[in-house]
């Protein structure tokens, strides 16, 4: 059946605090991070103290090295992720063009009968009632059909490869997945391409590509315009539910779209896959006219790889750990660059050790990431209490909630820097897009289901939509900034993840 179809919609249905904090296995680990109370309740446009100023990102190291036509590394270690139509709330779209997609695996569908006093229970519970249909009121379904309108106006308006750098092309796979589709060239005139596939092949897009590749090493370059964050790219893909053996070539020669061969671009039917193609030599006509050079081919195996060398304590990791969640097994452990050993759970204690970095996007990854963490823990791990980091994160998580709803202005959005300000600011619409659209992503699922009629939520999605629509009567997504594409992609997430969970 359809991915889209999977009966995986398990939700939280108690996000209460653990009962005691014995359950902790070890309260050693705890006493790197002070646990945070509920955040204060602010003045409208009280000001808070500046955040701290953000470094220079870290240069990344080079890629592992692949003999010419090796296979890939033993897959035993890296099996496929859970479905995050449950850990993120995204469903794969129908008649997904990415190669290799397979159903994940299922986990055990066992129902609790009491009430749920923890995050693991809740899950138990929502899976024996996740046949029921939610009562929404008539306002509710109204503003569904809105939101399924916006995000399918949004969809048709795509990016070009001519004037849209990767950071755009990310921010725009993360609401579409892997129906997301970009113009090869200008928009006047182009051929539509698949985007994920665009992205993995390194195709150029304005100034820049994705990749530094060569016959020998795939580095995700990290640097504006390209990753705003280590692992950005990685986390799109798995939010996007793209497997494990997804394989691309290493490269292009020089592309134009008057190239004879530019039928040989991924496109939305046959994305980027090379298992059934014939590759040219390097003599050939096809390789003058941009076909990929050589046999080389990488993989998102070889981009786990990479980003796990990259592992460096008290760095942002918050897209990575979105990412190595759903593509690493529990239990993973592996070794960084400079040598410290690493596992999931260790990446979780850096990203609650780390301080927020509350006037940015920085604060929602963060709190994303370990959302995601959680989230994919349970699903591998079945019923089992969270324990150790998992358990700290899970309060951690439920008390920044409180505090989230406690920031909400009158109109019911959050002010444009983010947990700094409380406060509207009517002059700035795309700023507030941005925070808003970032900060109501996490809250809404984060939220359990039942819990998502909130009149407080509601009135958010109201007046998210409300920006969006009036954002698109100056919409031109050729001219506009990485920043506004952003901002215009987290919100229309946010209410993707709300149309689903909630109806």
């Amino acid at each position: 059946e359809d991915d889209s179809e999977l009966e995986d919609d398990s939700e939280l249905e108690d996000d209460s605090e653990l009962e005691d904090d014995s359950e902790l296995e070890d309260d050693s680990e705890l006493e790197d991070g002070p646990e945070l109370e509920d955040g204060p309740e602010l003045e409208d446009d009280s000001e808070l103290e500046d955040g701290p100023e953000l470094e220079d990102g870290p240069e990344l190291e080079d890629g592992p090295e692949l003999e010419d036509d090796s296979e890939l590394e033993d897959d035993s270690e890296l099996e496929d992720g859970p479905d995050l139509e449950e850990a993120f709330q995204m469903d794969l779209p129908k008649n997904s063009p990415v190669p290799g997609s397979r159903k994940p695996k299922q986990v055990s569908q066992t129902a609790g009968t009491r009430t749920p006093t923890s995050t693991s229970e809740a899950i138990s519970a929502q899976r024996s009632s996740k046949t029921q249909k939610p009562v929404c009121s008539a306002a509710e379904l109204e503003l569904q059909k809105k939101i399924q309108q916006i995000l399918r106006t949004y969809e048709h308006i795509s990016l070009c490869s001519e004037e849209n750098r990767p950071i755009d092309v990310i921010s725009y796979i993360v609401p579409y997945g892997c129906d997301a589709e970009i113009y090869f060239g200008a928009r006047e005139g182009g051929r539509r391409i698949n985007a994920i596939g665009a992205l993995c092949w390194n195709v150029p897009m304005g100034d820049e590509s994705a990749f530094t590749s060569s016959r020998e090493r795939l580095m995700p370059r990290l640097g504006y315009g390209i990753q705003q964050y280590s692992g950005q790219l990685l986390a799109a893909l798995a939010i996007a539910r793209v497997p494990i053996d997804y394989r691309f070539p290493a490269g292009w020669a020089e592309l134009n779209e008057n190239s004879e061969n530019v039928n040989a671009l991924p496109s939305a039917n046959e994305p980027a896959s090379l298992e059934n193609t014939e590759e040219p030599s390097e003599s050939s006509e096809e390789l003058r006219s941009g076909m990929p050079r050589g046999k080389k081919r990488f993989g998102i195996q070889n981009l786990v790889e990479f980003e796990q060398k990259n592992c460096r304590w008290s760095r942002d990791l918050s897209q990575t750990l979105i990412a190595l969640s759903y593509y690493l097994p529990p239990d993973a452990e592996w070794e960084s660059g400079d040598g410290e050993t690493w596992t999931l759970e260790r990446l979780v204690k850096n990203e609650l050790d780390r301080p927020v970095e509350t006037g940015s996007s920085a604060a929602t990854n963060q709190l994303l990431g370990l959302l995601c963490a959680i989230r994919c823990r349970q699903m591998r791990t079945g019923d089992a209490p969270l324990e150790g980091q998992y358990a700290r994160a899970e309060k951690f998580l439920e008390s920044w909630r409180t505090y989230v709803l406690d920031l909400q202005n009158e109109i019911g959005i959050w002010h444009p820097e983010f947990f700094l300000k409380k406060g509207v600011t009517p002059n700035r619409p795309t700023e507030m897009l941005l925070s808003s659209g970032h900060i109501l992503r996490w809250l809404v699922t984060v939220t359990p289901r039942q819990e998502l009629n909130d009149p407080r939520i509601f009135k958010a999605v109201s007046t998210i939509h409300e920006l969006l629509e009036f954002q698109l009567m100056y919409w031109n997504p050729t001219n506009a900034s990485s920043t506004e594409i952003e901002g215009i992609m987290a919100a229309l997430h946010a209410l993707a993840i709300y149309e689903k969970r909630r109806f």
